[in-house]
């Protein structure tokens, strides 16, 4: 099963509904992005209740390298970052690290999981503080 048909599979039964077009966030990137992160890009990128409820994806647009890191998601407060690592970006499903803001700078600490397996813990993370009822009431951005 391709990365695009897996989070198309997690997230719909969470909506209550077929993803369309619009639900997708196209990717114009300066950096060349791997296949996982790219496809959750096409297939859920521009739902703001998945994406944008307390902590945040980024838009493609958005995505910046600090560290060697190339940061696609960040905490609601901006002390926790997560990024993947500009050396594994032709990497179709490279590792997550979490970057923690301290006062000697970003320490970034892996994941232990690659963006594909990384994205459903985070998602089910939001959900906890998220009604199903909302996710179905047609809420979403861009």
């Amino acid at each position: 099963m391709s990365f695009y048909q897996e989070y198309k599979t997690l997230v719909e039964p969470l909506l209550g509904r077929t993803l369309t077009p619009a639900d997708s966030c196209a990717v114009r990137s300066a950096l060349q992005i791997p296949t996982a992160l790219a496809d959750y890009y096409a297939a859920v990128g521009a739902i703001d209740v998945i994406n944008r409820p307390h902590n945040r994806l980024l838009e493609p647009s958005e995505l910046r390298v600090e560290d060697g890191m190339v940061v696609f998601y960040e905490e609601n407060q901006c002390v926790a970052f997560w990024a993947i690592r500009e050396g594994d970006l032709h990497l179709p499903d490279p590792t997550v690290y979490l970057g923690l803001d301290t006062t000697a700078g970003l320490e970034w600490h892996s994941e232990d999981m690659t963006v594909s397996r990384w994205f459903p813990v985070m998602m089910a993370d939001r959900q906890r503080g998220l009604s199903i009822c909302w996710l179905r009431s047609g809420h979403r951005g861009c």
